[in-house]
């Protein structure tokens, strides 16, 4: 686990209680940061506790997601877990007759609504009791979806999707055109999102990353571009304005107009 100090990447100073090489996500959450190992062990951080750390019976655990009030959503292969602030733990069955449903990805967007992304059923929207279910039948272009991403200007909230690209949903309109490989992204498989604060989407694909303004891709980035590797897993914004990719071939941060690499040989 390394840490990012402002001017250089470095070795978290805090010792991990687990090993670093089997974490699979990390959040931000209340005053905590929350990270998920493949186990279902749940580890949080925050600067007067030190660490916590919890064991979630959930199968092949993907995503994190905080939301206050409610406390830590962890989403595995056999469903939808909560870790709720004092500790205890639970089972959301997101459909009455069926055992379990695989999720991907999880968001909870600035109105509180926690949107759920499954690997074959489409998503979930949770405002109030029952779930809203979207499906390619109500308008999804695919039934699995990666990652999410709110539009902080406008609310809308983007999925980045298996086979349709990156697609959109907003309250007042609905679903958005899909933008895919005849528009411009790199990939119809839209696996990370990372939405800057002027509205602009940072769309990552196993073909390259996009930047994507006003429905449109504005530019794409590929591995003889600076990228270490074309494969792109995981895409972060941070408050100065640089983005973070995580890439199958080692850590890239784009700011002024250049990448800035870190893989084995730079101590990653």
């Amino acid at each position: 686990l390394s840490q990012w100090t402002g001017s250089r990447l470095e070795p978290f100073a805090q010792a991990l209680p687990v090993a670093a090489s089997e974490l699979v996500t990390i959040v931000a959450g209340g005053e905590d940061v929350w990270m998920l190992r493949n186990d279902g062990t749940v580890l949080g951080w925050g600067p007067d506790q030190g660490w916590t750390r919890h064991r979630i019976p959930v199968m092949e655990p993907q995503a994190l997601a905080w939301q206050e009030g409610r406390g830590l959503w962890i989403g595995g292969m056999d469903g939808l877990w909560l870790l709720r602030p004092n500790g205890s733990h639970e089972f959301h069955r997101l459909k009455s007759n069926e055992p379990s449903t695989s999720l991907s990805a999880l968001l909870v967007d600035r109105e509180g609504s926690l949107w759920i992304g499954s690997y074959t059923e489409g998503i979930y929207q949770e405002v109030s009791t029952p779930l809203t279910l979207f499906t390619r039948e109500s308008g999804l272009g695919s039934t699995t979806v990666w990652s999410f991403a709110e539009d902080p200007r406008s609310g809308c909230v983007h999925m980045g999707s298996d086979s349709a690209g990156l697609l959109g949903w907003c309250d007042a309109g609905g679903w958005a055109s899909a933008l895919g490989p005849a528009r411009g992204l790199p990939s119809r498989r839209a696996i990370a999102l990372a939405a800057a604060p002027d509205g602009s989407m940072w769309v990552g694909t196993h073909r390259g990353l996009a930047l994507v303004r006003d429905g449109s891709v504005r530019r794409v980035w590929r591995e003889g571009d600076g990228l270490p590797d074309p494969y792109i897993r995981a895409l972060l914004l941070d408050p100065d304005g640089a983005l973070w990719v995580g890439t199958a071939g080692g850590l890239a941060r784009w700011r002024n107009g250049a990448f800035t690499v870190w893989g084995i040989t730079q101590g990653l």
